[in-house]
């Protein structure tokens, strides 16, 4: 699991790329090569304040020439887990199914659900993730434009 936000970024174009180098025969039946991510990073420390684990979601969209990088809100991590993640250097998968008491949370409603108490679910902070990164694609009127 990414531990860095360089590391959920890598993570989500290689996936893409990966899809690409599979289906590129594919095109032009297949338009858009999709990556996805999530993990956690650390903000920084400031004003005195202790980093926190922030919880994200990646997607990268590929056409076969150009990308684009879409995330989902991220969720600030109980000092707890943060402490199994970092210091333990424990997998959020384990942790998440522990804290909640529950199994293979990833493949349901994920941290995000568990944590936000199902108000935004992992397949959700996907999919606005997803949103984000075809913007660019879907909104050329402002996104080909030379400022």
């Amino acid at each position: 699991m990414p531990l860095c936000l360089n590391d959920l970024l890598k993570g989500a174009r290689s996936r893409a790329f990966f899809v690409y180098d599979k289906l590129r025969d594919e095109l032009p039946v297949t338009r858009f090569f999709i990556g996805m991510e999530g993990g956690v990073f650390l903000t920084g420390t400031f004003d005195d304040s202790p980093s926190q684990a922030i919880l994200q979601n990646w997607v990268y969209v590929y056409d076969g020439q150009n990308g684009n990088f879409g995330c989902s809100a991220g969720i600030v991590l109980p000092e707890e887990i943060k402490t199994a993640l970092i210091d333990e250097k424990r997998e959020l998968a384990e942790v998440i199914d522990k804290v909640s008491g529950k199994t293979d949370v990833r493949s349901n409603e994920g941290a995000f659900g568990i944590l936000s108490e199902n108000l935004y679910t992992r397949s959700q902070a996907f999919e606005s993730a997803l949103i984000n990164a075809m913007i660019p694609f879907l909104n050329t009127t402002y996104y080909s434009q030379k400022v």
